[in-house]
């Protein structure tokens, strides 16, 4: 008997472990009663979001943990997301971005996890969404909208849902205005049942008894652009150009805006002016004739705050901009029959975005300098030249060289090219291009010339592109950006802060998370206890001018754990890089590249020509950020700054706290943490800044970046990988209606629609 009870326990065993591994695998099943969207759109652009998901959980499978819902774009405020399930509310600090949906955020269940055979109710509604608009293909007046409500993989959902998909028009709207796309579906009726809400919106409701929880659909609409996008009209735009025997060029610009929105208010504007030349002078601005304060000198532009004079919908206004370039602004180069001639290229406001609409009448006037004729001007080379200019005389007996160009489109380039004698100017008011290398006048560069040498070298070419093929897999996981930023668009993107210029450029992680700190420390929200350790400081998370990423940055540094801080902070770079992204969306991006490279030299020459402390430390507290993006930053540094001191703000300190002993100043410092005037003027004098020699200043930069680097990220690879995997994924192969991902409670489904001329605003969800 004994023996019969020692054999039965280890027969239930062996039965146990002969069960297939499946059993004890977890599995996640479930299907979707009833889902009920509503789509509010806002009349300034942005979408309010409200899902009501109801879940039934198979009994068989795993608790349902966690959903994603997909969203239209990246561009939301997490704090602005509620949730709650089964009536019961959801912490905010259980909702964060999505690890699987490109555009989309999780929300996790935690202790409300719905149980295995039990339903739930999830009720989640995001606010401040920004929406996309395109311009409608049957009417240029209308602006087409396309929304896709969540779905999720087919191996993870079962049996069909009540699916309820409504659209609230923007207030204003009449029911006659807007109109809905149609289906390309059975599963819906043909048209969507109409109505007014609570707020008497208009509303387009689309709704199925047995749609497929697993399959996306699409639902569209178009409307009047004004309701929903600034429609600003460039009326008519005039530009004189004076040039002077001096070499100096005077531009004066008249913008006539009519404001046709309905909400949006037109309060500033941005003029470009040549980056390479001289910085302008002169400033003047005006809103009918009214004068306004002094427009305010960027990289590259003027940008003009209209104050009280802002155009609000309804009004017609002209914005007058007046500037002086007094030098550099005339080039001469060898080919320019060997720099006898001096060229002035000018190209009129490009202003891009969807906020412009219609045509603009141009008149462009150049006027030469007193005693130049026409005919010793070549205008040939200008690209929107087709027709010849009239030639006239302007008020002061010179010649002017006029082109009409009626019914223009404004986000166009029109770049005008003159070449005049360079004898009519002083030599040291043109710029003179460096002479080109024997090699650049035969035609060849150095490209070709390895490229020739390459072709002759077939067995060493063979065993260079598989060595390339294991660089270029190391390499992808650096390049934070998906090759379609990388699509020429039209124009620069302009004001892009050094952080944002840094992800656009592609520079390493810790550099630019080492920027972050930087930004966030000048503004008095951090600061830097100790660089060995690394120990950061968070001193006001809420510090006026923070950004977006500046508090997500705060935040993830908070975190005591290592791991856990190492992966918020790759969230934040995720965040950035995506917000970047967005920001580039219809921008060129070899132009925008060549522009921020341009800022990096400019802010460089503005260092080195600071001539007094105070001139110094304040060119130093603009530039710093913008010099850092320079590969070459630490000999650089070296080089310009040499042996001589460099005079750094009060708040250096906060940012190197060895400092103190090795900076020499004449006065009292303000302690680390402490709030200190960002720039000097008036009565301060250097002996009261604090100072380092040139070669500790860049080593104290540098040494910041490689503390960040070693003791916050670890290994730089496999943190860029970590970013890049979200940001710019290795392509994939898409099953239909979606790829879905196993270890979660539901299923992510990418988004990908498309639609001619139209917007597409898609939203894949759950896990």
């Amino acid at each position: 008997m004994s023996r019969q009870r020692l054999l039965a326990p280890l027969l239930i065993l062996l039965l146990m472990l002969a069960l297939p591994a499946s059993v004890s695998a977890q599995t996640y099943f479930f299907s979707v009663p009833q889902e009920v969207v509503h789509v509010y759109l806002q009349n300034d652009g942005t979408l309010t979001l409200d899902y009501t998901i109801t879940f039934q959980n198979d009994p068989k499978a795993d608790p349902i943990d966690a959903v994603d819902i997909g969203l239209p774009t990246d561009s939301y405020w997490q704090t602005t997301v509620t949730a709650e399930i089964d009536g019961q509310p959801i912490p905010e600090s259980y909702i964060e971005p999505s690890p699987y949906v490109t555009y989309g955020l999780a929300v996790n269940l935690g202790e409300y996890a719905i149980p295995p055979g039990q339903s739930g109710t999830l009720h989640v509604r995001i606010e401040n969404v920004t929406a996309d608009y395109y311009p409608d293909t049957t009417d240029p007046n209308d602006a087409s909208f396309q929304f896709s409500p969540s779905w999720f993989g087919a191996e993870f959902v079962k049996g069909r849902t009540d699916l309820s998909v409504s659209f609230h028009l923007p207030p204003g709207v009449g029911p006659n205005e807007a109109r809905w796309h149609n289906l390309n579906t059975s599963d819906f009726p043909s048209e969507p049942e109409t109505a007014l809400d609570e707020e008497k919106r208009v509303t387009y409701t689309w709704h199925s008894p047995s749609a497929s929880a697993a399959q996306q659909y699409i639902f569209g609409m178009s409307l009047p652009r004004q309701y929903v996008l600034s429609t600003m009209y460039l009326e008519q735009e005039q530009a004189d150009i004076y040039l002077g025997d001096d070499g100096s060029v005077k531009v004066e610009y008249r913008f006539t805006f009519f404001n046709d929105s309905t909400e949006s208010v037109l309060d500033e504007l941005s003029v470009e002016y040549p980056y390479r030349a001289a910085a302008p002078t002169d400033l003047r601005a005006a809103v009918d004739d009214k004068p306004l304060p002094s427009p305010e000198i960027a990289y590259g532009t003027l940008d003009i705050r209209l104050g009280k004079h802002a155009i609000h919908p309804g009004q017609r206004k002209t914005i007058s901009v007046a500037y002086t370039i007094p030098e550099k602004w005339l080039t001469a180069s060898w080919w320019d029959e060997k720099y006898t001639q001096a060229v002035l290229s000018f190209s009129l406001q490009q202003f891009s975005g969807n906020w412009l609409f219609g045509t603009t009448d141009i008149r462009l006037a150049f006027h030469l300098p007193p005693g130049m004729d026409a005919s010793q001007v070549d205008w040939s080379a200008s690209l929107d030249a087709d027709s010849p200019p009239s030639v006239q005389s302007d008020e002061q007996g010179n010649v002017a060289l006029i082109w009409e160009m009626p019914q223009e489109d404004p986000k166009a380039m029109h770049l005008f090219t003159l070449k005049m004698p360079s004898d009519f100017f002083p030599a040291a008011a043109i710029y003179r291009e460096p002479e080109p290398s024997l090699l650049e006048r035969m035609g060849l560069d150095e490209d070709t010339v390895i490229g020739m040498g390459c072709f002759a070298s077939v067995f060493f070419g063979i065993i260079g592109l598989i060595a390339f093929g294991a660089w270029n897999t190391n390499r992808r996981k650096r390049h934070y950006l998906p090759p379609k930023i990388k699509i020429a668009g039209q124009g620069i993107k302009r004001g892009l802060t050094a952080v944002e210029a840094a992800v656009l450029m592609e520079q390493p992680a810790d550099k630019v998370l080492t920027m972050i700190l930087f930004s966030t420390v000048k503004k008095g929200a951090a600061r830097v206890v100790s660089r060995d350790p690394l120990k950061i400081e968070v001193l006001d998370p809420e510090a006026k001018g923070l950004r977006a990423y500046e508090k997500d940055f705060l935040e993830a540094m908070q975190k005591t754990r290592k791991r856990a801080r190492r992966k918020a902070l790759q969230s934040v770079m995720v965040r950035l890089v995506r917000a970047v992204n967005k920001k580039m969306k219809g921008f060129n991006y070899r132009q925008t590249k060549a522009y921020y490279e341009k800022i990096i030299k400019k802010a460089w020459e503005q260092v080195q020509t600071a001539d007094t402390p105070e001139v110094q430390v304040e060119t130093l507290e603009k530039a710093l950020p913008w010099t850092m993006l320079d590969e070459d930053f630490d000999d650089r540094s070296r080089r310009v700054f040499g042996s001589r001191p460099v005079y750094l703000p009060y708040w250096w300190s906060a940012y190197d706290p060895d400092f103190g002993g090795r900076a020499a100043s004449g006065g009292a410092r303000t302690p680390a943490g402490k709030s200190a005037p960002s720039s000097l003027s008036g009565g301060s004098t250097s002996r009261g800044l604090p100072t380092l020699p040139g070669g500790e200043f860049a080593a104290s930069v540098v040494t910041g970046i490689q503390n960040f680097s070693s003791q916050v990220i670890g290994n730089l690879t496999d943190f860029t990988g970590g970013v890049t995997a979200r940001t710019n994924p290795i392509p994939k192969s898409r099953g239909r209606g979606g790829g879905g991902h196993s270890g979660g409670s539901s299923c992510a489904c990418a988004c990908a629609c498309a639609c001619a001329g139209c917007a597409c605003a898609c939203a894949g969800g759950g896990r």
